[in-house]
């Protein structure tokens, strides 16, 4: 029995303001939730340390190995950010469409996001390619190897996972068995390149233009 798996490069947001810059010793935390993959629908839950004011956020613009920008922008919708579970209202950039704007209210250290990506390639009812870039949000203006992050994958129930992240929950690629795995704290820029691929227990994980992800038989 071969194990799929799917690939996983995530997409992220800046926050580009002196109180982003100072919450940002402590790393972001990113559920890329993929149990809908088999209806190309892709989800994630974004924790970013925030202070009070204004915080601009980003997704990718420039994606490793294109020579343009290429981030897929186009593909996110449903974006919703709480605190405090309360939703805030938020508004894209008049110039940089990329960037989303929010006013963190007083008292509120950590900002919530919520999104969803359309994905129309690479993805069946067996197993999926993700691209962390299609699923990030991060402080805008920032470094992408300066921001903290901490990713957790959920996976559709008995499919595996395959990625170069390490895992610190106790995953065993060898028994798999779907849910929430959660990895080591590393950065946006890492993380873009580290692609993880989830796939059913009788699946080849695909191969990835910047990353070969390993598939476990039994």
């Amino acid at each position: 029995m071969t194990i799929r798996t799917a690939l996983l490069p995530l997409a992220l947001l800046t926050l580009g303001t002196p109180g982003l810059l100072q919450a940002q010793q402590a790393p972001i935390q990113i559920t890329a939730d993929l149990s809908e993959a088999p209806r190309k629908v892709y989800h994630a839950e974004v924790d970013i340390p925030v202070q009070p004011g204004p915080v601009s956020l980003t997704t990718p613009k420039w994606i490793p190995g294109n020579h343009r920008p290429t981030g897929p922008v186009d593909d996110i919708t449903g974006v919703v950010f709480t605190a405090n579970g309360k939703v805030l209202p938020w508004r894209r950039d008049d110039e940089d469409l990329y960037e989303f704007h929010v006013t963190v209210p007083d008292g509120v250290t950590t900002l919530h996001a919520h999104l969803d990506c359309i994905v129309t390639a690479r993805v069946t009812d067996k197993l999926a390619v993700l691209e962390w870039e299609k699923l990030l949000l991060y402080p805008a203006k920032t470094p992408v190897k300066d921001i903290a992050i901490q990713p957790s994958v959920k996976v559709p129930a008995g499919w595996g996972i395959g990625t170069a992240l390490t895992p610190t929950d106790g995953y065993d690629p060898q028994n798999p068995k779907g849910g929430l795995t959660h990895y080591a704290a590393t950065t946006v820029e890492q993380l873009e390149d580290s692609p993880s691929s989830p796939a059913s227990t009788s699946t080849s994980s695909p191969s990835h233009p910047r990353s070969h992800p390993s598939t476990t038989s039994t």
